[in-house]
């Protein structure tokens, strides 16, 4: 292994790396100084299996570079979901709702992808994940500059409990249950491919509530400070819940969009603020782009229920640092 240490954060600059871990793979934390505990990865290759996260910082997180392939928590398929009805009151009707299917025992463990607590940038990479939770997650602003994503999630695909920024990329999500989820959802360029339990790309307020050492329901309510902003890029979603799901507003500025929504009750596109579109080039299967879906009360306002996931593996931890205060 080619890596230092600093008082910031944990650095790997390259190396190849088999992991397979009962709980962390790869684990930065700093227990005297929360603001620190950050992980910097360069480059390399990783294969990782863990029970818990597969890379984690309770700081701020940087991926320069890198191959990585990652199975956390038993992977996607330990996750059961399945869709049932709900009422949700006189003028909504029934509304297909996709549920978790909950375990016996409440699950603490944390089982994503890559997380950090901190402010979350990759510029470039291959990530090929297959996680119970999310795949990337990011407790502050999550920032994709490039890279190709092969990502199949028990929950959200993409997550931040902030802002989430696209530059660029290709994306192949086939298995979630949330593709892309933040307070704020900006893409600029890219290819999306989507299939989704419930939204393909939501936005809404409040916090995802499963931080540093378990996973829990999201708690998200709408907001000012929440919207979408797509100014670019190639999205095919087809979804059970809405395709399109603000809790703010929506603006779509250019790209090229094909959104089937399959859920009784959803629309492809639903937005509780305006809705603009200002040169993309947009396709709905219900009609909801002229706007004879909004008001439907569609989608799940980023809540559902989420239930318990994967199964522990054993074993012991992978790699773990404990940065300098």
């Amino acid at each position: 292994m080619a890596g230092h240490a600093d008082r910031e954060r944990d650095c790997l600059s390259s190396g190849t790396f088999v992991i397979n871990a009962g709980q962390d793979g790869i684990h930065a934390e700093n227990t005297d100084d929360t603001s620190l505990g950050g992980l910097y990865i360069a480059d390399g290759s990783f294969t990782i299996v863990s029970g818990g996260d597969c890379i984690s910082a309770s700081g701020a997180l940087q991926i320069d570079a890198g191959d990585f392939t990652l199975t956390a928590g038993g992977g996607s398929e330990s996750v059961t979901m399945q869709t049932s009805q709900m009422d949700f009151g006189a003028g909504r009707g029934q509304q297909t709702n996709v549920t978790q299917e909950e375990t016996q025992e409440e699950d603490t463990t944390s089982q994503k992808g890559i997380k950090a607590e901190g402010s979350y940038i990759i510029t470039d990479g291959t990530f090929s994940i297959d996680s119970a939770d999310d795949c990337l997650h990011a407790g502050g602003d999550l920032l994709i500059e490039s890279g190709s994503f092969d990502l199949r999630s028990g929950d959200d695909a993409v997550h931040s409990d902030a802002a989430v920024t696209i530059q660029d990329g290709t994306f192949s999500i086939p298995y979630c249950y949330e593709g892309i989820e933040g307070l704020s959802v900006t893409v600029n360029a890219g290819s999306y491919t989507i299939t989704s339990y419930d939204d393909g790309i939501n936005t809404a307020g409040g916090t995802d509530g499963s931080g540093f050492g378990g996973m829990r329901q999201d708690q998200f309510a709408s907001g000012s400070d929440s919207f979408i902003i797509i100014n670019g890029g190639d999205f095919t979603i087809v979804s059970s819940g809405d395709c399109l799901d603000s809790n703010g507003d929506l603006t779509i500025s250019g790209g090229t969009l094909q959104l089937t929504c399959n859920g009784s009750g959803n629309t492809a596109i639903d937005a509780d603020g305006s809705y603009t579109n200002n040169g993309g080039d947009v396709t709905t299967n219900d009609g909801s782009e002229s706007g004879s879906g909004f008001g439907a009360g569609g989608g799940m306002n980023g809540g559902g229920s989420r239930g318990g996931a994967g199964k522990m593996a054993g074993g012991t931890g992978g790699l773990s640092g404990e940065t300098a205060s």
